[in-house]
């Protein structure tokens, strides 16, 4: 129950750190939380070790730290299942890394794949301002997304608007 705790006081504090900007901060307490309880048995821990892993492939991200990032991405893959939100986001998240291994037909059938009870929380926020540095289809693409996992979280939609914005030329 006391690991169970701090492992939830360092998550919190990492996420408060992201949230405040301060990225090398956030980065090393969630590396300090993945490096001391990634070998827990215990459910819970197991799960809050996959969130931190899965923040910190994004944070790896925005700083431009890609290797970093898709190694995070890739552990925490492997590591999920469908009912999990980051069986897709990490796909989604690899995709934008340009990962040799991910395509974007792999990112939408790990959206489909997803349960159907799957509870979405993930945020963008941090990294929105770097999809402008891609090009235009691929931002297009991007965003929706982004949509569908931050708001209508709904598969025909997604299948619609990815439809019209690669031209029809993949589904």
């Amino acid at each position: 129950g006391i690991q169970e705790q701090c492992v939830q006081a360092l998550f919190n504090k990492g996420a408060t750190l992201g949230a405040l900007g301060e990225s090398e901060a956030a980065i090393k307490v969630y590396n300090t939380l993945v490096e001391k309880y990634q070998n827990s048995s215990h459910e819970g821990i197991q799960e809050q070790c996959n969130n931190a892993e899965a923040n910190l492939s994004e944070l790896y991200m925005v700083k431009g730290e890609n290797k970093k990032a898709i190694n995070c991405a890739k552990s925490v893959f492997a590591r999920v299942d469908l009912r999990d939100e980051e069986s897709a986001i990490m796909p989604f998240l690899l995709w934008l890394l340009d990962d040799e291994d991910t395509t974007l037909e792999s990112v939408y059938a790990a959206v489909k794949a997803l349960d159907k009870d799957v509870v979405f929380s993930w945020g963008f926020r941090e990294i929105e301002p770097m999809l402008d540095s891609y090009d235009e289809q691929k931002q297009k693409i991007a965003r929706c997304f982004i949509e569908y996992f931050e708001n209508h979280h709904d598969k025909e939609i997604l299948k619609d608007v990815l439809w019209k914005s690669y031209e029809g030329s993949w589904l």
